[in-house]
């Protein structure tokens, strides 16, 4: 057992995921100190304004570039050891894809903030922060790129030093801000549109650019850009939704005082999502190149392994330590907080199993079936909201949250156990791309 656990953290695998964790942590720590300060600044109301917009902002980059960075990541890390100019090609043609996604957004940020501002705020005079939302997803999804290309060649030094850089502006920016007294959701909120970009652009110093100059077509890639992408767009689409309906309901059903105490337990719950992202960053490009059953099982049975233990460990600590957490950090004032927090966490670590996994199901180019299981746990989470907030308000929401949650994991390892029984012992190649 004791050699079996040398062998396992002096492997590649898990020095990157040592990698990309330590350092999430810290670039998430850092955006936790971040939002933290502006807590306790604003206060619950001007705070769930302020997180009102980070959430669209959230959503909408989700929704319009994760799908890219996705069919970046998949395609190129196959093609990167096979055919090296189409590796290039397809972060040619996924950047000019981004250029086009991010003029729309620029347009629609001009043209609709108003009438949306009205729908999400249920008042008007509140559409700087709507614009702020689309112009930053902007910057998200261009920030993203540059981290999709790295993740493709597996730097993934460079992948997370990136990410640390982006939330230490933030919290840096927010700092000066709170010195000279101008602290507000409007300017907290350009803090944070502002960060992306700067990312953005450190980081296309730090890549080569050769896939700039490519002058082959790419029009025999963009099929299969699509038919992956496609899929994965409609999953971000719903996976946001409900990933934030619980804010969103609470604002439609209740007062922006409890979207603020729910956000504070709902951002503090979200930090387990470093572990799961970070997991999910280091798998997908190498379960992608998995072409046999036993690489399946090997991967499945050493995951699990130290996935579930992981989850227990995290649930009791968090549990134990939540009322701490919330008063130290957010103050007395957040004090409802602590026992929403308590309910949110064991459903947020199911993610640390759950992420993971489903780079399988993206691997064997299901990701209409990801759409599936993200569509099924939108209808839970869209019930329980509405059968549950008008009851119990904020832990009514957290209550939904859990048992969505819990719902995504059960069907992503019911799949996956299909999915890999039927999976022969020899494959001549992986399939690129679904039918």
């Amino acid at each position: 057992m004791g050699n079996h656990l040398k062998e396992y953290f002096r492997s590649k695998g898990t020095k990157d995921i040592l990698v990309v964790s330590s350092g999430k942590i810290v670039a998430s720590g850092l955006g936790f100190f971040a939002s933290i300060i502006l807590a306790r600044e604003l206060g619950p109301e001007d705070f769930g304004l302020f997180s009102l917009s980070l959430a669209m902002m959230i959503v909408i980059s989700g929704i319009t570039g994760g799908s890219i960075d996705q069919a970046t990541v998949k395609f190129s890390s196959f093609y990167l050891n096979r055919d090296k100019k189409k590796a290039e090609l397809i972060f040619h043609t996924t950047f000019k894809i981004k250029i086009i996604i991010g003029l729309f957004l620029l347009l629609a940020g001009l043209l609709i903030s108003k009438p949306i501002s009205r729908i999400i705020f249920t008042e008007a005079g509140l559409e700087k922060l709507v614009t702020l939302s689309f112009i930053g997803a902007i910057g998200i999804i261009f920030m993203g790129y540059v981290l999709a290309f790295l993740q493709s060649h597996q730097t993934f030094g460079k992948h997370i030093l990136l990410e640390v850089l982006n939330n230490f502006m933030k919290l840096g920016i927010i700092g000066v801000m709170l010195l000279i007294n101008v602290l507000n959701p409007i300017n907290s909120m350009v803090v944070f549109v502002v960060a992306p970009f700067l990312t953005f652009l450190v980081g296309l110093t730090i890549i080569p650019k050769t896939f700039l100059k490519t002058s082959n077509s790419h029009e025999s890639l963009l099929p299969e850009i699509i038919h992956f992408s496609k899929w994965i767009v409609l999953s971000y689409i719903i996976f946001a939704m409900y990933r934030r309906m619980d804010i969103f309901l609470l604002n439609y059903l209740g007062e922006f005082q409890a979207v603020g105490i729910y956000s504070a337990a709902f951002i503090m719950a979200s930090m387990l999502d470093l572990v799961a992202v970070s997991l999910f960053v280091v798998v997908f490009p190498k379960v992608n190149r998995f072409i046999t059953r036993n690489e399946y099982v090997n991967f499945l049975t050493k995951f699990l392994t130290y996935a579930i233990p992981l989850y227990i460990l995290t649930c009791v600590v968090f549990l134990c330590m939540s009322k701490f957490l919330v008063i130290k950090f957010y103050t007395a004032d957040f004090a409802d907080s602590v026992s929403i927090l308590r309910i949110l966490v064991p459903g947020y670590a199911v993610y640390m199993i759950a992420l993971p996994l489903s780079a399988i199901i993206l691997a064997r180019n299901k990701p209409q079936l990801i759409v599936l299981i993200d569509f099924i746990t939108l209808l839970v989470m869209f019930i329980g909201s509405i059968s549950l907030i008008p009851l119990y308000g904020a832990k009514g929401a957290a209550v939904a949250a859990l048992i969505s949650n819990l719902i995504f994991l059960i069907l992503i390892i019911s799949w996956i156990i299909k999915e890999v029984r039927n999976i022969p012992s020899v494959e001549s190649a992986p399939v690129m791309a679904g039918n």
